[in-house]
């Protein structure tokens, strides 16, 4: 029996734009893509799953429960999860930085309420940083106005007085013990748990996942020569919104030395879908850039030509998503271990207020990280924010609720759920309460306190479908 020759890749095995494709490799690509569409959403029939380095590298910038979490779904997916021999490049060359970075961070945590506790004594002391010094060594004050010097510095020992008092009446010192014994607890417990370089839970589940070969030095000059030609092409129109989609392709908007990366990584995934005859669902966070996928407004949405092209190459669909459409944590940066952020109503209104500025100014507040939804067609380019609907709320809250009862703990906060996932996901955060608060009233949602097992942590405000809404069923009050 003849062997089959090893799949190389070469010049007519790679990704290319503008590309008159046929007719009927067009349709069967598009056909194949909607057919699959939604057992891809739902990994189902134990399709193989990449990850992307970003996946990977983010577990090191989130809250410890969600740490757990996706080491949770990392193990549960273990057998059919793939990375890339680039991806297993980037990732441990990258690693230790990030792992470095949230040491930093539990530093800074530590630092600042130090700080915050040097003022607090600073005022039970009676002392006004500044005022001191103002009075007595102020040039203007002390030569020209001594008058005025002599009504501050009078003001000055009353406000000594009044803040002593103060402090002494109350139960000020009995707070700032609790307060000094929650944050050393904490640190306490992070610390415990920051020695990852050496002892790394994620580092002992990825040893778990397949890892597809090595490229050879000829296949990774010729990807790197059709990369150059493509940039020349994308070079020329980037600048146009009405034509640069067409010319764009994975990693084309990298602005790094080596740039290479993602056009590696798609060429890996391909030669694997090739080979094995298989779909493959692609996860990855880095959407910004818009070549893995295209933003609409808070909508991230595949590139026609991407699947035609990987259809094209491999008689297989490739089916890239947003990571955290699928992966249900927030990838927020918080540096504590509890597990409900809560935050009190004046912190909610500084948000939704926040979220009422211009999008400019919301850009620096969040980093919009979208959703995918083939079947949403509602664009607006002048606002960065969607106002969501029911229908969105309630399939949102029940992908969070699965999520929760495979890999969490069971329960999906409301604050987090608004504020942390669908207001990093590009949704008003007024709309997203105001939507919560109607469907509360119509009784397709309950909302409730859930007191953790560990009291350590507080009680939290949680958000459930309600018994109507199960047993109607989501599309029901979709209609």
């Amino acid at each position: 029996m003849e062997e089959t020759p090893e799949l190389k890749i070469c010049q007519d095995f790679v990704f290319e734009t503008n590309k008159s494709f046929s007719i009927v490799t067009s349709q069967k690509a598009l056909e194949l893509y909607s057919k699959k569409l939604e057992s891809a959403l739902g990994f189902e029939n134990e399709i193989p799953i990449f990850l992307d380095t970003n996946v990977l590298l983010d577990y090191y910038r989130i809250s410890f429960s969600e740490r757990a979490e996706l080491i949770k779904f990392f193990e549960t997916n273990k057998e059919r999860i793939y990375i890339t021999k680039q991806i297993e490049t980037e990732f441990l060359r990258h690693r230790i930085d990030h792992i470095r970075s949230y040491l930093k961070s539990l530093d800074e945590f530590v630092n600042a309420y130090r700080n915050i506790r040097a003022e607090i004594e600073r005022l039970k002391n009676g002392e006004i940083k500044g005022f001191d010094h103002y009075i007595n060594k102020n040039i203007i004050l002390k030569n020209d106005y001594q008058d005025l010097r002599k009504e501050l510095s009078t003001f000055n020992e009353t406000l000594k007085d009044k803040l002593k008092n103060l402090f002494s009446e109350s139960d000020f010192e009995e707070q700032i013990e609790e307060k000094e014994g929650k944050i050393e607890e904490i640190r306490k417990r992070l610390e415990g748990q920051a020695d990852i370089e050496r002892n790394d839970p994620l580092l002992n589940v990825i040893s778990k996942f397949q890892i597809t070969p090595e490229l050879s030095e000829e296949e990774e000059v010729v990807l790197k020569n059709q990369f150059n030609d493509l940039t020349s092409i994308y070079s020329t129109v980037k600048n146009d919104q009405n034509k640069n989609w067409k010319s764009t392709f994975p990693g084309c908007g990298d602005k790094k030395e080596n740039p290479y990366g993602d056009f590696i990584i798609y060429h890996e995934m391909i030669k694997f879908l090739k080979s094995n005859q298989t779909d493959a669902v692609f996860l990855t966070n880095d959407v910004e850039k818009n070549d893995w996928l295209s933003k609409k407004k808070a909508e991230y949405k595949p590139y026609t030509h991407y699947i035609i092209n990987s259809y094209s190459l491999s008689e297989q669909t490739l089916f890239i998503f947003n990571a955290q459409d699928k992966i249900r944590v927030s990838y927020s940066p918080v540096y504590t271990e509890i597990k409900e952020d809560v935050l009190i109503n004046d912190d909610i209104e500084k948000l939704i207020e926040t979220s009422d500025s211009s999008s400019s100014d919301m850009e620096k507040h969040l980093k919009v990280v979208g959703k995918i939804n083939l079947d949403n067609h509602k664009y607006n380019f002048y606002s960065e924010y969607d106002d969501i609907t029911k229908e969105e709320f309630l399939r949102e809250l029940a992908e969070s609720e699965k999520w929760a009862k495979t890999y969490g703990s069971d329960f999906v906060g409301l604050n987090s759920f608004v504020v942390k996932y669908l207001g990093a996901k590009g949704y008003h955060y007024r709309s997203s309460y105001n939507i919560k608060d109607e469907l509360l009233k119509e009784g397709l949602v309950e909302v409730y306190t859930h007191t953790p097992e560990d009291s350590f942590y507080n009680q939290v405000e949680a958000i459930k479908l309600s018994k109507k809404t199960n047993c109607n069923g989501l599309e029901g009050n979709e209609r």
